[in-house]
């Protein structure tokens, strides 16, 4: 899905632990390897390599891609108050 912030344009996916939604979202970052730390079983968090450095994104949180193609997570609440869906 597409999603838009103040005329600024950028992809995002949902972090969802799960086999299916890793692969997706593998491919949505450039085949970036995934590397997901579950030393909290119920509390997995997927490790992102950014401009920035290395960066987390719990489950539910959404992976960005913005117009350059830079990759960088973004908790859930703050997400769904700054885009929407650009249909």
């Amino acid at each position: 899905m597409i999603y838009k912030k103040k005329e600024v344009t950028v992809e995002a996916m949902q972090f969802i632990d799960d086999a299916e939604a890793l692969s997706q979202l593998s491919d949505f970052m450039n085949k970036q390897d995934l590397v997901v730390d579950y030393a909290n079983q119920d509390n997995p968090v997927l490790k992102i390599e950014t401009p920035d450095g290395m960066e987390t994104a719990k489950v539910g949180d959404y992976i960005i891609k913005d117009e350059n193609g830079e990759i960088y997570p973004c908790d859930e609440e703050s997400f769904l108050n700054t885009y929407e869906p650009n249909l």
